[in-house]
């Protein structure tokens, strides 16, 4: 049996069994992720099982752990082996909190089932008791003779609760029995910033769930307890009122082929923003507008190409509104349309009309030039016909039952729902998401994260993918990308010791939305540091342009510029090309120019207070092949000459893959003002690029100070008098 030693651990042995539910657990990991993700989880779980295991040794009162990953990242697969851990060394019983309703719980205890090879015919075996809320039966009969029983096999126990209040007292009920046997016992709470805190802590009093969840810290002896999240906002800003504010935080890192924020809000590859205000309006009375059948065509094409692709599911996601009314006439009008083409085309009538309707989508707006040279329309339409079969609606809230059923001989879904479709499900084959869903007023930005249900593995088909919004959302959500990935930064911070938890600052310099529930923790605004500031909107006045053009032409030519590989993994291209600046310098460049440093985000007097007295490094940017362009191309909205996405994100979802780390990690002067310069070719949409208005546009990095968002009760290091 192998064994790993900890230098520095205080548990009894000095050293963590590698024993038979790690094996198992490693084993299917490797099959399902291959070699080399398996080994990586492997590693990640065995660090923060270590640091668990000496957290849980100490004296220390607070034993709370936050788990970060990312949405849909596999975060559940981190648990399942951090479960085999502890159960090859110790622990005979772990409570989950499976979710907040029945589909995320059963979807919970499905996965560990699968894993731990749970069944009724495994009852004399090593595999763990697995007992759910959701089987109430079973749980009520898990008395003192079936718990003596359990153990006296050796079996260790899974109990998977609903976070509610009464599946949360059977729990305890069932741990009070537990705890004469004196069984070892951890907690995971899934989702840990939903449903478990306290709504009730500005009255001084405990929420229902909240409470249950103290009872059993109680009964457990205050035990090791993990709270898993991939938006921690809520959990970071808890106070010291909390018995859930974590002492420790560490990264669930996300497995090769991730697809997250940076990929689909750094690009403008995957955004279709073609939904009008009029349009909105008709969502709003619970109309189906033409934008919709789009996004809807587009799926049933895109469906053939997954198909080659040896997909034999895909998935379209709708949300628009949170009301159960909303989703049945939308569920109603759309189950309408599917069914009327799949009754023409079993009565083999003529379907013309339809067909032509949808292949009118079937264009370079839509597909690259690979998919639409493939096939004949005769083919099209033939492998449509079994597409439209095969394809569901599944009303997918507390009133669509009826139709949730039977996913799996379900190959092409359509799901219609609101608040049920945000958190916690996964959608392996997500191809097209409708999605206009924004609060009237300030939202928050955990729930708003959630519901990007297109982030995930999604790399080995990710050119299919498509997210048919309207324009707001769209900046919106990139300016959330740059908040996320600075909190990651914070967090890695954290995991490696350079900050505590309490330094951390949410960014609010990019959105506009709150960082969570103000009912759940008390927060400020303060200043904080090290963020880049992108040029938001471009110039379509060629006098403007020709002006600017020239003075930072003549800017270029009289420095002399360096070349850098930072940013890169390997050395065989540059990333940039760099200069310092004199006073004189950045004088010329932001008070000769006109317009771009006047503009939201950027203001000139402002910047020139902040780089006084500061070294400061201009850098021309490369492209990916290494090269100072001539320029870059990058689509701009229409309505409000907004780029989409200035900056270059990671080359590859594959980290193995990756060659580039981004544009933002090109950073040759981590003390000095960054600027980074771009010359820029817009075009609007997928339009010819408009060569008589290529300009120079900036990124600014400042080691200094931005705004920010800190638990109220505390000054952090990054706070500012």
């Amino acid at each position: 049996m192998e064994k790993y030693y900890l230098p520095n651990s205080i548990n009894e042995e000095g050293a963590i069994t590698f024993g038979y539910f790690v094996n198992k657990v490693s084993k299917k990991q490797e099959n399902e992720y291959g070699k080399k993700s398996a080994s990586k989880t492997k590693d990640s779980v065995l660090n923060i099982y270590k640091n668990c295991v000496n957290l849980n040794n100490s004296n220390e009162k607070n034993k709370n752990v936050l788990l970060v990953g990312k949405v849909q990242s596999g975060k559940t697969s981190n648990l399942e082996l951090f479960t085999a851990f502890a159960f090859d060394n110790g622990y005979k019983c772990v409570v989950i909190y499976g979710g907040y309703d029945n589909k995320l719980l059963s979807q919970t205890c499905e996965r560990f089932k699968k894993t731990f090879d749970i069944n009724e015919e495994t009852i004399d075996g090593n595999e763990p008791a697995l007992f759910s809320t959701n089987e109430s039966d079973d749980f009520q009969s898990l008395d003192e003779d079936v718990i003596r029983k359990i153990i006296e096999w050796e079996k260790p126990i899974i109990l998977v609760s609903m976070k509610r209040p009464a599946a949360l007292r059977r729990v305890n009920e069932v741990l009070l029995n537990l705890k004469k046997n004196n069984i070892k016992t951890f907690i995971i709470d899934d989702e840990g910033d939903q449903a478990s805190l306290n709504t009730e802590f500005k009255k001084n009093k405990q929420s229902s769930t909240y409470a249950e969840i103290s009872y059993m810290k109680d009964i457990l002896n205050n035990p090791l307890y993990l709270s898993v999240t991939a938006t921690p906002q809520a959990n970071v800003l808890l106070g010291e009122y909390s018995i859930l504010k974590p002492y420790k935080l560490f990264l669930i890192e996300p497995g090769n082929g991730y697809t997250g924020a940076s990929f689909f809000h750094t690009s403008n590859k995957y955004i279709i923003y073609d939904i009008s205000e009029g349009e909105i309006e008709q969502l709003d009375k619970n109309e189906v507008p033409d934008s919709l059948f789009v996004a809807i065509n587009y799926f049933l094409l895109a469906t053939i190409f997954m198909k080659d692709l040896n997909k034999k599911y895909s998935d379209m996601i709708i949300h628009t509104n949170r009301t159960n009314k909303h989703h049945k006439q939308i569920y109603q009008d759309i189950h309408s349309y599917i069914h009327t083409l799949k009754d023409l085309i079993k009565n083999k009538l003529n379907w013309n009309d339809y067909f032509n309707k949808i292949i009118s989508v079937f264009t370079d707006d839509y597909f690259e030039i690979k998919y639409l040279n493939k096939y004949s329309i005769d083919e099209l339409k033939n492998k449509l016909e079994t597409i439209i079969l095969d394809t569901h609606i599944i009303l997918q809230d507390s009133i669509g039952a009826s139709t949730q059923g039977n996913e799996n001989y379900k190959p092409h879904k359509i799901y219609i729902g609101g608040d049920l479709l945000q958190r916690g499900l996964t959608f392996r084959n997500l191809i097209c998401t409708y999605f206009t869903r924004w609060p009237k007023s300030a939202g928050n930005m955990d729930t708003t994260i959630q519901r990007a249900r297109w982030f995930g593995y999604r790399s080995d088909y990710l050119e299919l993918c498509k997210i048919f919004t309207i324009e707001k959302i769209k900046l919106e959500y990139e300016k959330l990308t740059e908040s996320e990935v600075d909190l990651w930064e914070q967090c890695k911070d954290i995991q490696d010791g350079v900050i505590q938890i309490d330094d951390i600052v949410i960014d609010s310099n990019s959105s506009s939305l709150n960082p969570t529930r103000k009912n759940v923790v008390s927060y400020k605004t303060v200043k904080f540091s090290n963020k880049w500031t992108n040029q938001r909107t471009g110039f379509f006045d060629e006098a403007i342009n020709k002006h600017n053009n020239f003075i930072i032409d003549e800017l270029i030519y009289k420095l002399e510029f360096k070349e850098t590989t930072i940013g890169r993994v390997n050395n065989d291209k540059i990333s940039c090309t760099y200069a310092y600046l004199s006073e004189e310098d950045i004088k010329m460049l932001f008070t000769k120019t006109s317009s771009i440093f006047n503009c939201e985000p950027f203001n000139t007097k402002e910047i020139l207070r902040a780089v006084k007295d500061k070294k400061v490094v201009l850098q021309r940017m490369c492209g990916l092949d290494g090269k100072v362009e001539s320029y870059r191309e990058r689509s701009f909205y229409p309505s409000s000459h907004s780029v989409l996405a200035l900056q270059q994100g990671e080359d590859s979802a594959d980290e193995s893959k990756r060659k580039y780390l981004g544009d933002s990690k090109v950073i040759v002067d981590k003390d000095a003002v960054t600027i980074q310069m771009f010359k820029i070719c817009p075009r609007f949409n997928k339009k010819m690029p408009m060569l008589n208005h290529i300009q120079y546009m900036f990124s600014i990095h400042m080691p200094e100070s931005r705004k920010g968002f800190i638990r109220n009760d505390i000054t952090t290091n990054n706070s500012s008098n």
